[in-house]
């Protein structure tokens, strides 16, 4: 079993969101604790099917402050017992019969009113005795050594504290990972402050029913407090999927590399040296030159998410320098922005409507994109006869069949007929409708398509066309002008040619 408790530090904004989602996909935890979701009761309820965990308890924030909440999984055996605005209290049911204490608890920040979190925990042990698990945010420090930058904690603050985890039985669970749990994130050294404020605690009968516990000290993600993880035991590592397929066409996600304009435009002159040759053939070109850039010089987006948290994580356990906040801060964004390029790759290939809330990246839209891949593989159709057509065939059959369908097969008519139907269409429409098509339709047309939907055979969503239209829009007006106005369509994106004397 996986237990988690965090400080969120509220779940209002797009990152947070995501940061929750994160752990949950990660981590996979059979319990969850939240501290200041900054939410009632009513907003966090759609969070129990967002986490595949539909058993939740929560306490309503006072305003923008506060709020807890407490998920569970399914197969678990949770009861909850007593909640305040600073704990959830619960005893676990394990298969075996066996009854534990599991309570989240989130302590008081003023100086002045740290007391009743202690006399909290002094009162929640009184009420009955069983195994007992305690962990969150305790808003204190046992030891100055847990405490980097800043004015030193106060001896007396730190006593009262141990003295109440002393007289509920509580010792501390160690743990695994960097000893703050909580910084400030100050743009000065100087005044730049980091604090082991979270832990878990548990007393002697329970450690002796689970000796191989674990805690580690995870992510912090968004929030200013890390995830406080703790592992009951031995468990079977889920590890990471094997690396994503690349499907050769554009990645919206190079748009965020700052690099990518100028190789764009460096791979589209070079092709325009090369000849007067069509659109298509200059876009495979550059998506050429983009993929070997992807490939050579970015590398393979999880493992840059991966060695940039690494980095990230070694530079907040050195010792506070401006030198170090300085780094720390380029590091986290430089982390955002490749943890954004996922989100963008995952969004590119769901071609569905993207959720509000930072609903993103989500075990649901890995689903949807690879379901959407399968629905629309076409193995096999049936033609006019009620014969098969399958293979290799298949090209050919759907060209022929959209080929007849834009053509007209009208008869003869008769104009006495047409003058019994009332006239709808103006002279003036009439000749609107007649008149040449125009370079700024064909950006108007462009401009109502969505960034990613339905990139065509070149492999270029809409976006690609404009982001880039400072450069490719001529060439693109110049092309679709000359199909609209009765040429051929050019090698490579259909056998037909359109007129406007065959649509009328």
């Amino acid at each position: 079993m996986r237990l988690i408790a965090w400080n969120c530090r509220g779940l209002g904004n797009g990152p947070a969101v995501q940061g929750l989602l994160d752990v949950q996909k990660r981590e996979a935890p059979d319990v969850l604790f939240l501290s200041e979701t900054k939410h009632d009761r009513k907003w966090m309820d759609w969070w129990r099917w967002k986490l595949d965990m539909p058993n939740m308890i929560a306490k309503s924030s006072t305003g923008a402050s506060g709020g807890l909440a407490l998920f569970w999984k399914r197969e678990v055996n949770l009861l909850v017992k007593s909640l305040s605005d600073h704990h959830i209290d619960a005893v676990i049911i394990e298969e075996d019969g066996f009854e534990w204490r599991l309570t989240g608890v989130y302590g008081e920040s003023r100086s002045d009113e740290k007391e009743k979190t202690w006399e909290l925990l002094r009162d929640l042990k009184s009420r009955f005795m069983l195994p007992w698990l305690c962990y969150g945010d305790f808003n204190e420090i046992l030891f100055n050594h847990e405490k980097e930058g800043g004015p030193p904690r106060a001896e007396s603050s730190m006593e009262k504290f141990r003295s109440a985890l002393e007289d509920c039985d509580l010792y501390d669970l160690g743990f695994v990972g960097d000893a703050f749990t909580w910084r400030n994130y100050h743009h000065m050294a100087s005044s730049y402050t980091k604090e082991r404020l979270d832990r878990a605690v548990a007393n002697g009968e329970w450690r002796a029913r689970f000796p191989l516990v674990r805690v580690l000290n995870g992510d912090p993600r968004h929030s200013d407090h890390r995830p406080i993880v703790v592992d009951l035991g031995e468990r079977v590592s889920r590890g990471w999927r094997q690396p994503m397929d690349m499907l050769h066409k554009f990645e919206a996600r190079w748009l965020e590399e700052e690099e990518c304009n100028t190789y764009v435009e460096a791979a589209w002159l070079a092709a325009l040296e090369t000849g007067d040759v069509s659109l298509m053939e200059v876009q495979k070109r550059v998506l050429k030159e983009l993929w070997a850039w992807d490939k050579d010089v970015l590398g393979e987006l999880e493992r840059r998410i991966k060695n940039a948290r690494r980095e990230l994580e070694r530079c907040r356990r050195r010792g506070i320098s401006q030198d170090q906040v300085n780094r720390e801060h380029i590091l986290r964004y430089k982390l955002e922005r490749l943890q954004d390029q996922l989100h963008i790759y995952w969004k590119q290939r769901a071609h569905t409507a993207w959720l509000t809330k930072g609903d993103r990246n989500t075990k649901f839209f890995h689903a949807y994109a690879s379901e959407r891949k399968r629905r629309n593989h076409i193995q096999k159709l049936i033609d006019d006869g009620g014969g098969t057509v399958e293979g290799r065939n298949l090209k050919q059959f759907i060209a022929n069949q959209y080929q007849n369908l834009f053509l007209s097969h009208a008869g003869g008519y008769e104009l006495g007929v047409l003058k019994c139907v009332q006239e709808r269409v103006t002279s003036e429409m009439n000749e609107a409708l007649l008149a040449p098509f125009s370079g700024e339709e064909v950006r108007a047309a462009l401009e109502i398509i969505g960034d990613l939907k339905a990139p065509g055979a070149d492999g270029m969503p809409a976006i690609f066309y404009k982001r880039f239209w400072h450069l490719i829009g001529e060439k693109v007006k110049k092309e679709v002008l000359d199909v609209l106005n009765g040429g051929e369509m050019p090698q490579g994106y259909g056998n037909c040619s359109y007129s406007k004397s065959e649509a009328s």
